[in-house]
């Protein structure tokens, strides 16, 4: 059992660390995915407003 304690630990921290990287890629991808939707519905609510505004 103390020949696979080394090899299992490996594979615990590998997987540790496959979850971290798609957690941390997923919520990256999230992200930029809300701002451009969230940045062109304002983009276009602004020019909507800006067309009855005077500057």
């Amino acid at each position: 059992m103390k020949r696979l304690g080394y090899p299992l630990a490996l594979v615990f921290v590998s997987l540790v660390f496959v979850v971290f990287f798609t957690t941390i890629t997923a919520v990256t991808f999230a992200s930029y995915s809300k701002s451009d939707k969230g940045s062109s519905v304002i983009k276009e609510r602004l020019s909507g407003f800006g067309a009855t505004v005077r500057r």
